[in-house]
């Protein structure tokens, strides 16, 4: 039986039916925006939408590799490949946010109050980047703050253990709670078998253990260490490219209303 629902299933499709066109659109946007300032250009098109572009390929490979609507536990190299491109689409993930933080800095020329530049630790577009946050029109700012707040303490949990602590890991089956008394015996079982060097009794006993687990689309880091909860697979891909490509577009917005707003020759 699939972990998914059918609802959720055709919800997933048609999200991920439309990952090309958004892609281009968001490629298209950038290519063509008027930038002023050369560092800012590159932290666009070098920076956030060539991640962009890594992250839809990563999207596509994780979907295709492991589709939501399956319900048999999947063979090990394929698992190693989806959880190498969910490393992927993390780690961009974060850059996004970062890159697009440097675009505005520069291409607003934000400085300290002394007219200095901004140091690279004061560059980013949490609540805490006040220096940042503060030089943005009140819709954006808000924004970061209150609607994105909660989305950046998971996103740099999960990025902060997958770059210095724990990687990410998607277990490769999961044993339902009626099962586990069934799985522990079998268990037993199958390595008393192996002890006597009855290797085909083994064999069997494990497939009759393994006829009993199902596969979850979950990743989590840590089991051990305060953390957030386990995060389904697809629907959060899904969720932090549409975050990101919903950042970039605001980003821009904000970008085009402020020079509209700023008189010719300043």
């Amino acid at each position: 039986m699939a972990y998914y629902s059918q609802d959720a299933i055709d919800d997933m499709a048609a999200a991920f039916a439309s990952i090309d066109d958004r892609e281009n659109s968001l490629v298209m946007r950038i290519t063509q925006f008027p930038f002023t300032n050369p560092i800012a250009k590159e932290h666009a098109t070098q920076g956030y939408m060539r991640r962009m572009r890594l992250m839809a390929h990563c999207t596509r490979r994780i979907f295709s590799t492991l589709p939501p609507e399956r319900d048999e536990i999947p063979i090990r190299d394929g698992m190693a490949d989806v959880t190498s491109f969910l490393h992927a689409f993390v780690i961009d993930t974060s850059g996004c946010g970062d890159n697009l933080a440097w675009v505005w800095v520069n291409e607003r020329q934000i400085k300290k109050s002394d007219g200095a530049d901004l140091p690279a630790t004061w560059v980013g577009l949490r609540p805490k980047n006040m220096a940042v946050l503060g030089s943005m029109p009140g819709n954006l700012a808000t924004y970061l703050r209150e609607e994105m707040a909660g989305w950046f303490e998971y996103h740099d949990d999960y990025r902060d253990a997958l770059a210095h602590r724990i990687s990410l890991y998607i277990p490769p089956y999961a044993v339902p709670t009626a099962n586990e008394a069934v799985y522990r015996r079998l268990e037993q079982l199958s390595f008393a078998a192996t002890m006597a060097g009855q290797y085909d009794e083994a064999d069997r006993l494990d497939a009759e253990q393994k006829a009993l687990c199902r596969f979850e689309p979950l990743f989590l880091h840590s089991y051990r260490e305060p953390a957030l909860p386990p995060l389904v697979l697809h629907p959060q891909i899904l969720a932090d490219f549409a975050t990101m490509e919903e950042l970039g577009h605001r980003v821009l917005d904000a970008l085009e209303q402020a020079a509209a707003a700023t008189p010719a020759g300043q």
